[in-house]
């Protein structure tokens, strides 16, 4: 299969790829830059097709096209939140041992080898743009992303081609999205939510809007003077977009997912009013991002569901002892198909179309098969779209010495 960056170059190399303020850049130029880099990775990567590249920083243009130059040089991306804290990267990066980081002054007591992003970029800089492109194949591990701590120390996710495509091709089928689209991407590209936006924009041909740090101000007037067609938030980002919005927003948005956390009916009926065409989606970076989203075209009246499992995906909900619900009874979700991990880094693999995976959350199925989550079930707090660990609050809390006793509660 011919790397998606490759082909959209050869396709489209006019077309616009990727904007970032004053910057924009098209597929060709794109696809310049990626081979740079991984003309770069090449050099510490070599021909070790196992090579992994560890990113660590917030969302700049280098990441995406330090990913693009990773795959380009058929290395799988690593992602690593910049805001972790030391241990917490330590621990990562013990877990993945990255060929090359390149990041922040928060890994430099790593014993991985580590450059900065502006050492990389002149390095690449310099580097020639006669290497081809390394051919994808189904099974070759395009990313292994850290899930966000919602039980004990984040698990190390690698995901497939053939998962990152059955996403795509499940997202764009359920949005009706594709080659004329510009997505807005403000979640962290060191997330699954974040990063599939920018894979599934060159597998369509599509446009990626990047935006380095949300804030609402800047997202309202960044809607109003692009045409961005596609938008992804948390619940927390829309309540404050919607704090700042007139009662009439223009734009040239057809769809906005909402996801990463509780949503209300009210908040997605609030957006409504303020002509936000939001819909709910419920997804994970097990599931390489969506397992269920709304249909843009559903009433209203829908929106207290996130929707039915996208083209390819199935959702069970059982019990406690493991056995079916019927549609209406609340259990634990499971659920199988092609987007699911073959299963955690170094654990016991799993054949995704013969195995469900049980995503911790509970829920139950309407008699129309939509998915409607259990927001009272279960330990995991998400704030800001970020699972939080309360057990690790509480020993955090519970190592001061002024500290008798603590619990944490999501609120």
């Amino acid at each position: 299969m011919q790397n998606w960056l490759s082909r959209q170059a050869q396709k489209q190399p006019e077309k616009v790829a990727l904007v970032c303020g004053d910057l924009a850049l098209s597929y060709r130029e794109l696809a310049d830059r990626a081979a740079r880099w991984a003309a770069l990775f090449r050099a510490h990567v070599g021909d070790d097709e196992s090579g992994r590249i560890a990113l660590c920083g917030s969302n700049r243009v280098e990441w995406i096209v330090a990913a693009h130059g990773a795959w380009w040089a058929g290395a799988t991306v690593v992602g690593l939140h910049h805001r972790a804290s030391k241990s917490e990267l330590s621990f990562q990066l013990d877990r993945v041992e990255p060929s090359l980081v390149i990041g922040t002054p928060q890994t430099n007591d790593s014993s991985w080898p580590v450059i900065s992003w502006d050492q990389a970029r002149q390095r690449a800089d310099q580097m020639e743009t006669d290497l081809e492109a390394q051919p994808l194949d189904e099974d070759d591990v395009l990313t292994i992303l850290f899930t966000s701590g919602s039980s004990g120390r984040p698990k190390a996710v690698p995901s497939t081609v053939a998962n990152h495509l059955a996403s795509g091709y499940g997202t764009a089928d359920r949005l009706d999205v594709g080659t004329g689209d510009r997505w807005l991407c403000c979640l962290p590209l060191c997330h699954i939510g974040g990063l599939a936006i920018a894979i599934r924009s060159a597998i369509y041909g599509a446009t990626v809007e990047l935006v380095p740090d949300f804030d609402a101000d800047e997202i309202l007037e960044l809607l109003q003077a692009r045409p961005v067609t596609v938008a992804s938030f948390v619940p927390t980002m829309l309540i404050r977009i919607l704090e700042r919005a007139p009662k009439k927003l223009h734009h040239h948005l057809r769809c906005v997912l909402i996801g990463g956390g509780a949503i209300s009916a009210g908040l997605l009926r609030r957006a409504r009013g303020a002509t936000l065409p939001v819909v709910p989606t419920y997804g994970m970076t097990e599931a390489t991002s969506q397992i269920t989203t709304l249909s843009p075209a559903a009433p209203q009246r829908f929106f207290h569901t996130a929707g039915r499992p996208l083209p390819g995906l199935e959702i069970e909900i059982r019990d406690e002892h493991g056995a079916p619900l019927e549609a209406g009874e609340v259990g634990a979700i499971f659920v199988r198909g092609a987007t699911i991990s073959p299963g955690y880094l170094d654990a016991t693999k799993r054949t995704h179309d013969a195995r469900w995976f049980n995503t911790g959350d509970w829920g139950h199925l309407d008699d129309n098969g939509r998915l409607v989550i259990d927001p009272q079930r279960g330990e995991r707090i998400i704030s800001g779209g970020e699972n939080i660990d309360p057990r690790q609050v509480e020993a955090a809390l519970l190592s001061c010495d002024e500290v008798a006793d603590a619990a944490v509660v999501g609120v």
